[in-house]
């Protein structure tokens, strides 16, 4: 049975945020299209404003306490990424940061 770390918000959120800042970035260069960018824009803000909610309050992969952000799990990190050593769930520190 295949076990997934990231919950189905959280995949949802990438998503969403991907297709969001890409169709406003795309949109930005179209004059005649600036409501759309404007709302694009204000949904990609509202996406990150939920996406820090769930980050203090969500679930363990999902929250910011769990990030490892000092320099000792950094350390660790790029030793083992040249190693093969450690295996990160979630986020690693790297993406941590």
């Amino acid at each position: 049975m295949k076990t997934y770390i990231w919950t189905a918000p959280t995949r949802i959120f990438h998503w969403l945020l991907a297709i969001g800042f890409t169709v406003a970035f795309i949109l930005g260069d179209f004059d005649n299209l600036s409501n759309l960018h404007f709302a694009f824009g204000a949904f990609v803000g509202v996406l990150l404003f939920f996406r820090i909610l769930f980050g203090l309050f969500g679930p363990t992969y999902s929250a910011f306490k769990d990030f490892q952000i000092g320099l000792k799990s950094q350390r660790e990190f790029i030793h083992s990424f040249f190693s093969k050593g450690k295996i990160f769930a979630g986020h690693n520190p790297v993406a941590s940061v």
